[in-house]
């Protein structure tokens, strides 16, 4: 499986590819610290799972979220990753887990 990661804290971003190695099966073929970079970054991969943090430097996740799924062909799962409860509801709107 291949997983991009947008997380703009370090710490976050590391502590998730440590778990998701320790899963096993997942390739991490990418990542990402802004809306900017993670749009420019994803356009041209082949991604299965997207775990997109809530909050970014230069925007959200839900717009990232919405891009993906209206620009790309076959879009990927998206996971979003943030202790931000309130925005669970918009995030099931773009199809999120």
């Amino acid at each position: 499986m291949k997983a991009f990661i947008v997380e703009d804290e370090p710490i976050a971003r590391e502590r998730l590819k440590r778990l998701l190695k320790e899963i096993g099966g997942i390739d991490i073929i990418g990542e990402a610290d802004s809306k900017e970079k993670a749009l420019s970054e994803i356009k041209d991969k082949e991604i299965d799972v997207l775990f997109l943090d809530i909050k970014l430097p230069d925007g959200t996740g839900l717009e990232v979220a919405k891009e993906v799924i209206e620009t790309m062909e076959e879009p990927p799962y998206i996971i979003f990753t943030t202790a931000y409860g309130e925005f669970a509801l918009e995030a099931f709107k773009v199809n999120a887990i």
